[in-house]
């Protein structure tokens, strides 16, 4: 899919003769974020943590709701937005150490290419729904499928904005992020439950820690071009760093109440792997995160991607395998 829009590419036409092929499609990688998945995983988890909650409670296997559609769908809705910011940020993001050698910025993509990139990985993310939603999930309810995608584009879409007038672009994102969780509650069971409310609102809380985590890289380039962000809010890093453990405690105060609402027992692996894993993480990283370090956020961030998520979901996966139905997941 990819190697078809070099030529649309800003300074020359792309042939083999001139350049390698990794050459020629790797701006379109750097472009979907192919080579940093933590972005990608960072959508993912809050979509499949509401599948495998909605598949305790209502015994409905994991497998066959995400089927052919997960991996797929969430990487292609992450470049996506990826896509989308670095069209609208790219004459910042000239300007910012981190950002100056992105695709868009240093003119080797141009914005015509990027908008037609930007549509195909749209068109894969509709299109694969249609495909294997009556294929291969086993209960599909169609109208509050339709309206949570309706919902999660323009607030994916608007995120850019929103930096550029107010210090919450955090708050916003959060939404649209964990917007994933209602899709997956709806796509399986057909009603919003109390427990996957809570654990949206866990997964917007935890999008508060790490994206001001993240915002934190950019601190002095945000300042000096009237960007806003959650990581500006407040000139002590002391009170930056209170901030972070309101939202930490918060996440972990909602996990805990999703799975209470779920019917999962205290004692169960949900709340020592998931509930208690994370809250540990979430200790560490604090304890090791120096916010005016763009190596060390960018390490805190990272974790979030790769191990506080999966650790939910272990969370959640060995309640179902010990509980009271292992054989609906194979």
């Amino acid at each position: 899919m990819i190697a078809v829009f070099p030529i649309l590419s800003s300074p020359l036409p792309c042939t083999m003769s001139q350049r390698t092929y990794l050459q020629c499609i790797g701006p379109w990688l750097e472009l979907a974020r192919f080579h940093k998945p933590a972005g990608a995983l960072l959508i993912l988890w809050p979509f499949v943590w509401g599948l495998a909650m909605s598949a305790r409670s209502s015994r409905i296997p994991p497998v066959t709701l995400g089927k052919g559609l997960v991996g797929g769908c969430n990487l292609s809705s992450s470049g996506a937005g990826c896509i989308w910011n670095d069209i609208v940020d790219r004459d910042l993001d000239k300007h910012v150490e981190r950002t100056k050698h992105r695709p868009l910025a240093d003119g080797r993509i141009s914005v015509s290419g990027a908008l037609i990139f930007l549509f195909v990985h749209l068109l894969f993310l509709v299109s694969s729904v249609a495909k294997y939603g009556n294929k291969q999930l086993r209960v599909v309810h169609w109208p509050r499928l339709h309206f949570a995608f309706i919902t999660i584009f323009p607030l994916a879409g608007g995120y850019p904005f929103i930096k550029r007038i107010s210090y919450w672009p955090q708050a916003w994102l959060g939404v649209a992020f964990n917007m994933g969780t209602i899709m997956a509650c709806s796509w399986a069971t057909g009603q919003v439950s109390r427990s996957s409310i809570a654990l949206a609102l866990a997964g917007w809380f935890w999008t508060m820690w790490y994206d001001t985590i993240y915002g934190s890289q950019d601190k002095k380039g945000d300042i000096k071009f009237g960007v806003g962000s959650t990581a500006l809010l407040f000139k002590s890093t002391n009170i930056s760093r209170s901030f972070l453990v309101i939202h930490g405690l918060m996440f972990t105060v909602c996990l805990a109440t999703s799975g209470s609402l779920n019917g999962m027992d205290p004692y169960s692996p949900y709340f020592l792997i998931g509930v208690g894993g994370s809250f540990l993480l979430l200790g560490k990283q604090l304890w090791c995160l120096d916010l005016d370090s763009p190596a060390s956020c960018w390490s805190a961030f990272s974790s979030n991607a790769f191990v506080v998520g999966p650790i939910v979901l272990a969370g959640i996966v060995a309640d179902c395998l010990l509980g009271e139905f292992p054989s609906y997941l194979f």
